[in-house]
């Protein structure tokens, strides 16, 4: 049997085989200059967020974080505005549970261009939880509410805008279910899910697969009408942020995500990290004029470069059933039907 890699080889490993692993939101702006660039983060008060959103800060870009809690969202604004010496970065409401709230905002917007759309707002893995909505919390606020609010700022992106969408590789986890994806789908999504049937993990692959399968049918539309704006989501890495405190240290252990002493794991990242891929997917020069990709590590991942078991498939690889193009525009078509449905769109 192989010894166990220490953690200085493990890192040595990691570095090898992916040379940005380490990268942060620094790294990915470095050298841009984004005066008179307007953009839109979602959900950046916390975890990787308010690194994200001091690093666009830094190129002196027009910046709107929106908070779903007013004073986080004041506390997040003074902290971005202090760190980054950028005086135009604005709060504005948005709760990603209500669509009252999503259409609030849009409305709010007007008519101001928008140069990057950053969905950056999520939760994971949380208890069987119905909005006010009727919907699944996790799917509404992963999956529903992105649409939504992409579908109603659509009109006021610029030319050759982006948008970006925070996913996860946990989408990968719809492959080895026995359900297959589009079954699951329907019955997350669409069919009001009772407690009695709801697994927590399930329903979070299910909606950052669709998310993914929504920006890539998206993106080709978009392409076929012969639009410039690019659309793509990625995985920001293994982080310790918020997003687990529905989780119990046996289920952190259990995952390998920390040891028994309540130490993270080697190959987890710093929140600093954790917010260099959507970062650099959102207005790096690499990524313009690219769309319909899924990025990790500061680098689009290979549409068949799905996980074989070894450590690196712990940290990259998409999984195939994101890229059956029928598939995604029967998630994409689905979920406009249903927000059309309930007089959104």
């Amino acid at each position: 049997m192989a010894a166990t890699p220490s953690p200085e080889e493990l890192e040595a490993m990691l570095l090898k085989a992916i040379p940005r692993f380490r990268w942060t939101a620094e790294d990915a702006v470095k050298g841009l200059d984004l005066k008179g660039k307007t953009i839109i983060v979602t959900g950046a008060t916390s975890g990787i967020g308010i690194p994200t959103a001091t690093a666009l800060a830094r190129t002196g870009c027009n910046l709107t974080i929106t908070a779903r809690d007013p004073a986080k969202g004041a506390a997040a604004l003074e902290s971005i505005q202090k760190e980054s010496g950028n005086p135009e970065v604005k709060v504005s409401a948005l709760d990603m549970c209500s669509y009252e709230s999503v259409k609030a905002f849009a409305k709010e917007w007007g008519e101001r261009p928008i140069d990057v759309l950053l969905h950056n707002a999520g939760v994971m893995a949380i208890p069987y939880t119905m909005t006010a909505d009727k919907e699944e919390q996790q799917m509404q606020v992963n999956f529903h509410s992105v649409v939504l609010l992409t579908e109603l700022l659509l009109p006021r992106l610029t030319d050759s805008a982006r948008v970006c969408v925070v996913s996860s590789v946990a989408h990968r986890r719809c492959a080895t279910l026995e359900t297959p994806f589009m079954e699951l789908f329907e019955k997350y999504a669409f069919q009001g899910i009772e407690k009695e049937g709801y697994d927590k993990w399930v329903a979070y692959y299910v909606a950052k697969s669709a998310i993914i399968m929504y920006c890539n049918h998206l993106n080709a539309e978009l392409t076929q009408k012969g639009s410039k704006i690019r659309v793509n989501s990625c995985h920001p890495g293994g982080i310790r942020t918020g997003l687990q405190d529905s989780l119990t240290k046996e289920e952190m252990i259990s995952y390998g995500w920390m040891d028994k002493d309540g130490n993270v794991s080697p190959v987890f990242k710093t929140v600093e990290q954790g917010a260099s891929t959507s970062t650099w997917v959102s207005v790096s020069a690499e990524m313009e004029g690219i769309g319909g990709t899924y990025s990790e590590n500061c680098a689009v991942t290979a549409k068949d470069d799905f996980g074989t078991g070894d450590l690196l498939s712990r940290v990259k690889g998409t999984a195939p059933h994101v890229w059956v193009e029928s598939d995604c525009a029967k998630v994409s078509e689905s979920a406009r039907a249903h927000l059309k449905d309930k007089g959104l769109l």
